[in-house]
């Protein structure tokens, strides 16, 4: 349900966080931080603005959210006048947006303080890095390198660091959360994450299947975590008593933390994930997003592949290969302060202005 614009509590200090609509990427990190951030400042409200999986995903986290009413590709412009819309209503003391740049310009419109959260940039003439120029502060969520920094922003940046979300448990927790998932030790478990690209736009399923079948293993497990490709995918597998296919699963760290091998659509938030716990991954790229192949193929536990250039065969031979040595690996997982280094720094930029208010 949508919720009502209602003004925020007297003596709080009112945030309004926009919050890419397009796959769970954008809103788990965020709802990471702000929980932190809260915690620090208990008199913050958070008001939520996204749209489609966005939206629904803050509802199952039990978030109220004003819900955009916009598909995965929302329309720029229609975005920004439904922002103003919002703003000018809720006055709020700070505009915080991960990845939706048309908030920027909205907020600035009507005078208020902004922040933007992002981890890549693109040329300096591109709409979206001109929107940027109505940013006070950008949180980069990652190390800088990976991407140039057009020069007019370079005044305003705050590098994280490596960042991933706050997870529930570890990559030394493998034998506790297969206990807790039922699993034998044995059990060689695959995850395949189809991230915010359904089969109709990147098809790995007559890649991974096959590939996953041909593996000579006695005691196997895949689970596929599809998204809005869950039906569809469930009916094409119904049968195979060793295939899971879920839309999501809220609690997916224990799953990550127990699972020997994970491929993914080249998506860069869950195979950051996936370095944080070590574990071996494949990315098949469809190159439909540069910035994704340019952060994951950089990733050192991952194998980055063109799904243009594979077939089942390869696929199979870069799986049996990784399963078979997963345990002489020497491998650890990615420092990672990027959430904590986010939210001090984000909880400094409200501290400064609670002093201006």
């Amino acid at each position: 349900m949508n919720k009502d614009l209602d003004e925020f509590p007297e003596g709080s200090f009112g945030i309004v966080f926009f919050s890419r609509g397009r796959g769970r990427g954008h809103v788990l990190p965020d709802i990471s931080i702000m929980d932190a951030i809260e915690e620090l400042q208990p008199n913050i409200k958070v008001r939520w603005v996204s749209y489609s999986t966005g939206a629904d995903t803050l509802r199952e986290f039990e978030r109220d959210v004003y819900d955009l009413d916009f598909s995965d590709h929302n329309p720029f412009l229609a975005t920004q006048l439904r922002a103003v819309s919002i703003l000018s209503r809720l006055k709020p003391q700070l505009v915080i947006a991960h990845e939706e740049f048309a908030a920027m310009p909205a907020a600035k419109m009507l005078g208020l303080p902004t922040l933007f959260i992002v981890d890549y940039f693109l040329r300096p003439d591109h709409l979206w890095m001109e929107c940027l120029r109505y940013a006070d502060e950008i949180v980069f969520i990652d190390e800088p390198g990976y991407f140039e920094t057009p020069q007019f922003l370079l005044n305003k940046v705050f590098y994280t660091g490596k960042f991933v979300r706050k997870f529930k448990c570890t990559q030394h927790d493998r034998e506790r959360s297969r206990i807790q998932l039922d699993l034998e030790s044995d059990t060689s478990l695959i995850l395949v994450f189809s991230g915010d690209r359904p089969e109709a736009e990147a098809p790995i399923f007559d890649l991974v299947i096959p590939a996953y079948r041909s593996l000579p293993l006695v005691n196997k497990r895949l689970l596929w975590i599809a998204g809005k490709d869950s039906q569809h995918l469930k009916r094409r597998l119904n049968g195979y008593q060793d295939i899971i296919v879920n839309d999501f699963v809220r609690n997916i760290d224990p799953w990550i933390s127990a699972c020997d091998l994970a491929i993914t659509k080249a998506t860069r938030k869950i195979s950051l994930e996936l370095a944080a716990f070590a574990k071996p991954s494949i990315s098949i790229s469809h190159r439909v997003n540069f910035v994704d192949d340019i952060r994951v193929g950089q990733i050192t536990t991952n194998t980055h592949l063109n799904a243009s250039e594979i077939d089942e065969h390869t696929l199979g031979k870069h799986m049996k290969r990784l399963l078979e040595s997963r345990f002489s690996s020497s491998s650890v997982g990615s420092e990672t302060y990027g959430l904590m280094n986010g939210v001090i720094r984000i909880a400094d930029h409200i501290r400064q202005l609670s002093t201006k208010c």
